[in-house]
């Protein structure tokens, strides 16, 4: 695989798997055995069948003919087509279906198998995006090699790097996988002890290259908040890509990790820069450059609330960035409630049925919230304010827009 197709996810496709009826198991073994095509079969939860069986069963039969669909990558196509040809069966490519995600599928060769160690606690990286495993990766030893600066030190890191990789020391083989993060942290501690002259600590062992931290961390704090920004236009650039990558410039023009957050960002480092020369022409660009940024921003969380009031609201609050958590009984009216002080509405989060974060998004009239599990029946007091909104039970998301001023308290119960 050339290093350029590692960068984002492989390029799938929809596919028909169609085979004669009397050697559909045949056709689904050879796929098997080439783990290229995901099939869409129904729950095992639902039917209890283990996956031949419900592929067999699933498979749309027209006549002699039997049909399943599914996701594979391009790469893979020709040779599975090729497998197939002897069995009487083939590969057709289909259409996406409208508002189709395909699945990711992501290099696991090389170092990015390592690198994505990072990126999976997160989650998976959308189809459409690149994949950030490697930078990630590289972003990590360097933040540690900058905060771990020892030459002795780093070279006990790298030791045991290459330890894990040898296998030698069976109870460490589980985690022989990250092998080059000990090595490339190792490394990377060894050239900034270095630059510190530092080798088991302030010992005088290795001359200071660059700066003693002890000494004038002033300057090491500013390379370090330099170095953050630096990754943070990295982040900046690469968010504006995928924006572009999922939707095209109109997404990526107005998105906060598109275009306008990139802008946003920007104007922040003129005004520093120009703050800290103190040249009044540069503050007065990133004055214009943060509005131009702030405008995009309002004008996509308005196209994204749907537009009218709410819209303006979520726009507003995001921009002033007034959000705060309210997870106290105020006044305690109620010993299992949670209140909160509306200035214009709020986010519930339910947890469980019996505990309730409540956030409070000033001049905002809408929120979302993923239910718990929670049942039964609720009950409110509204201090001579009525609410607008409605409350919805179940494995569902609540939705209030409260009045001005009011003070709301909630409580759930098992029923």
């Amino acid at each position: 695989m050339r290093w350029r197709d590692s960068l984002a996810p492989a390029r799938m496709e929809r596919v028909a798997l169609v085979a004669p009826v009397s050697t559909m198991g045949d056709a689904l073994t050879v796929v098997a055995s080439r783990a290229a095509v995901e099939l869409e079969l129904p729950d095992p939860s639902v039917d209890g069948r283990d996956e031949f069986d419900r592929a067999v069963n699933a498979a749309i039969v027209s006549g002699p003919v039997s049909g399943l669909v599914g996701w594979a990558p391009a790469s893979r196509l020709p040779e599975l087509t090729q497998d197939l040809a002897p069995l009487g069966c083939g590969i057709v490519r289909l259409s996406y279906p409208p508002g189709s995600q395909p699945p990711t599928l992501l290099s696991s060769a090389g170092t990015s198998s390592t690198s994505r160690l990072l990126v999976d606690t997160y989650g998976t990286v959308p189809y459409a995006d690149l994949d950030p495993a490697r930078l990630a990766g590289l972003a990590y030893v360097l933040m540690f090699g900058m905060m771990f600066g020892d030459v002795g030190h780093g070279a006990l890191l790298l030791l045991g790097g290459l330890i894990l990789r040898s296998g030698w020391i069976g109870r460490l083989q589980k985690l022989q996988k990250v092998w080059l993060f000990v090595v490339g942290a190792g490394l990377t501690s060894m050239f900034f002890g270095v630059l510190y002259g530092t080798a088991f600590g302030p010992t005088g062992l290795v001359p200071v290259v660059w700066l003693d931290p002890l000494t004038q961390p002033v300057p090491l704090l500013l390379a370090a908040v330099l170095f953050g920004s630096a990754l943070l236009g990295v982040a900046y650039a690469l968010g504006t890509i995928n924006r572009f990558r999922e939707g095209g410039w109109g997404v990526a023009l107005y998105s906060r990790t598109g275009v306008a957050g990139s802008l946003l960002f920007l104007s922040l480092a003129l005004l520093a820069l120009g703050l800290y020369t103190g040249t009044g022409a540069v503050v007065i660009v990133a004055a214009v450059v943060a509005t131009v940024a702030l405008t995009f921003l309002s004008i996509g969380l308005y196209l994204e609330a749907g537009g009218g009031a709410a819209g303006v609201a979520q726009a507003a609050a995001a921009n002033h960035g007034d959000v705060e958590t309210s997870g106290s009984d105020q006044g305690g009216k109620h010993k299992r409630g949670l209140v909160a002080d509306a200035a214009g509405g709020m986010l519930v989060h339910f947890l469980r049925g019996q505990e309730a974060e409540v956030q409070h998004l000033a001049g905002m009239q809408h929120g979302v919230g993923e239910g718990g599990g929670f049942l039964a029946r609720h009950s409110a007091q509204h201090h001579g304010h009525e609410p607008r909104g409605h409350l919805v039970i179940g494995n569902a998301a609540v939705v209030l827009a409260l009045g001005a001023a009011s003070d709301e308290v909630f409580d759930f119960r098992g029923g």
